[in-house]
C-alpha cells in the first residue's frame, strides 16, 4: 500500500487520555501538561500525565491480562502480533513510514521467534531411569518499558513485540517530549489484544517512579541517557527486579590511513560536539578511545580486515561497525557495556530476557 500523505492535524492522536486495560481514561488527578511543537515552541496539544494512583490501577490490570495471556497458545500470540504489524504498515503515513515499517518488522520478527522459548532436558550422575530433569521458560508478568524521544513510534511498536511474544503485558511509558506517538500506536493497536496487555501511560517523573518501583512491575527496560538509567536502576533495586537499559553512547569513529574515503562517514552523536583527532601511535589512540565511560557502538574504517579484526576486540564498545556506521539489523544483537547499559535487543537474547528459568525435577523410582 503506497503512504498516507495527511496533515500534521489528521496525523495526530484523537486521543490524548490514559491507554490501559483496552479502554481510554482520564487521569484521577486531571493533571494534563502541554506537548510542544520541537519546530515553533508552541503548544500542540494537551496530554494526560499519570500519577502513582493511575499507575497503580494500570498495573493491576496488566497483572490480571498477564494471568490469561501468558496462557495463550504460539499461534493466538503470533495472530495478535501480525496483525499489530500489518495495522501500522496499512496506517503509516509518509513522514513515519521507515519508523512504522521498522516497528511492524519487529512485531513479525518476534512473532516468528516464539518457538525458541524451549527449555532443555538435561543429563546428570544420576540412573537414567532414576530422575528426569528439565528446564522450561515461563513470562515473567507485568513489564514496563520506558521509550526514547529520538524515535518515539518506532521504539513503542517494535519493543513491546518480545514483551507479548513472550507470554508478558507491557506498560509503555512515552518520552516526555513526544507522548502523541505512543497514543497513537495506542488508537490504531486498540482492540488488538486482549484488554491490559498493551498499556500507554504517558507521564512525568511520577509516573515513571511508580513503574520502576511497583512490586507487580517485574523488569524495567529504557532507551535514554545514562542519568535515567541510573536513577531506574536505584528505583528498582528496591524490590531486585532486573532492568534491561540502552544508555547514551559517545563512541569513536577509528578511521586508519587505508581507508576508503567514499565510504567514510561521519559518526553521529547525541548532542552538537564531535571531535576529531589525529593520531599516529595506535595504543594512545586505543587508550583515548576507551577512556570514555560510554561503550555502545564504534566504528572501523579500513580496507585491511586484519586491521579491522585486531580493533574489533580491542574496542570497549557493544556493537562495532566496520567501514559502515549506524545500521542497525534485526536479529543481530545491540547494545551497549560500561555506562551504556546491559542486555541487548533486536535478538533472540531480547526474546529469552523476558522469561525465566525453571528447573524441574521428577523421581522416577
Amino acid at each position: 500500500m503506497p503512504p498516507i500523505f495527511l496533515p500534521l492535524e489528521q496525523a495526530l492522536p484523537s486521543h490524548h487520555d490514559l491507554f490501559y486495560n483496552g479502554a481510554w481514561r482520564k487521569p484521577l488527578a486531571s493533571t494534563y501538561n502541554d506537548t510542544l511543537n520541537p519546530s515553533t515552541g508552541k503548544p500542540i496539544t494537551r496530554v494526560a500525565q499519570a500519577s502513582a494512583t493511575d499507575v497503580d490501577a494500570a498495573v493491576e490490570a496488566a497483572h490480571e491480562a498477564f494471568l490469561s495471556w501468558r496462557k495463550t497458545t504460539i499461534a493466538e500470540r503470533q495472530a495478535c502480533l501480525h496483525r499489530a504489524g500489518a495495522i501500522l504498515r496499512e496506517h503509516a503515513v509518509t513522514e513515519m513510514l521507515v519508523d512504522a515499517n521498522r516497528a511492524a518488522n519487529s512485531l513479525d520478527y518476534f512473532a516468528g521467534l516464539i518457538p525458541m522459548l524451549r527449555g532443555e532436558t538435561l543429563p546428570g550422575p544420576f540412573p537414567a531411569d532414576a530422575y528426569l530433569h528439565y528446564t522450561v521458560r515461563e513470562p515473567i508478568g507485568v513489564v514496563a518499558r520506558f521509550m526514547a524521544s529520538n524515535h518515539p513510534f518506532m521504539f513503542a511498536g517494535s519493543r513491546m513485540a518480545s514483551v507479548i511474544a513472550a507470554g508478558n503485558t507491557v506498560v509503555v511509558k512515552p518520552p516526555d517530549q513526544a507522548p502523541l506517538s505512543g497514543l497513537r500506536l495506542a488508537e490504531l493497536l486498540d482492540g488488538v489484544f486482549p484488554p491490559g496487555v498493551l498499556n500507554i501511560l504517558p507521564g512525568g517523573p511520577e509516573c515513571g517512579q511508580a513503574l520502576a518501583t511497583h512490586p507487580l512491575v517485574k523488569k524495567v527496560t529504557l532507551i535514554g541517557s545514562v542519568a535515567t538509567g541510573k536513577v531506574i536502576q536505584r528505583e528498582a533495586a528496591d524490590t531486585l527486579k532486573p532492568t534491561l537499559l540502552e544508555l547514551g553512547g559517545k563512541n569513536a569513529l577509528i578511521a586508519f590511513p587505508d581507508a576508503n574515503l567514499d565510504q567514510l562517514v561521519q559518526g553521529v552523536i547525541f548532542g552538537p560536539v564531535m571531535s576529531v583527532f589525529r593520531w599516529t601511535d595506535e595504543s594512545e589512540m586505543l587508550r583515548i578511545v576507551n577512556s570514555t565511560s560510554y561503550g555502545l557502538t564504534g566504528s572501523i574504517f579500513t580496507r585491511d580486515l586484519a586491521t579491522a579484526q585486531r580493533m574489533i576486540s580491542q574496542v570497549e564498545a557493544g556493537f562495532v561497525w566496520v567501514n559502515e556506521v549506524g545500521k542497525h539489523f534485526l536479529n543481530v544483537p545491540f547494545g551497549g557495556v560500561k555506562e551504556s547499559g546491559n542486555g541487548r535487543d533486536e535478538c533472540l537474547d531480547e526474546l529469552l530476557a523476558f522469561t525465566a528459568v525453571k528447573s524441574v525435577n521428577i523421581k522416577l523410582q
